[in-house]
């Protein structure tokens, strides 16, 4: 059997680390296999998760960050028109955003 240091050095080539843990599935037996199996689909599904979740945590950061520069502007007095310009949104948009923090 390959000592601990031989097979962590090995590991580091691409190649023959596929090729090992071809070799360690081989020997699993079906119940093993079958768990295995389980084991990278629960973590393919989890890091899905939070590849979803960050990017959703990115667009409200995004979201957050421009009704800040749209509500500053309008209290620096900026037009629409010059927030539209510099923030890529329709007048409309910006409209809709000071709309609805009218109240807060």
């Amino acid at each position: 059997m390959l000592n601990d240091e031989l097979i962590r050095e090995l590991q580091t080539v691409p190649e023959i680390a596929q090729a090992l843990e071809i070799a360690k599935e081989s020997g699993y037996t079906k119940e093993e296999l079958l768990a295995y199996d389980k084991f990278w689909d629960a973590t393919r599904t989890e890091k899905t998760l939070i590849s979803d979740a960050e990017e959703r945590g990115i667009q409200i950061g995004e979201e957050r960050g421009i009704t800040s520069v749209i509500l500053n502007g309008i209290d620096k007095g900026l037009s629409i028109e010059m927030l539209s310009s510099l923030t890529n949104l329709s007048k409309e948009k910006i409209v809709s955003i000071l709309e609805g923090h009218k109240d807060k």
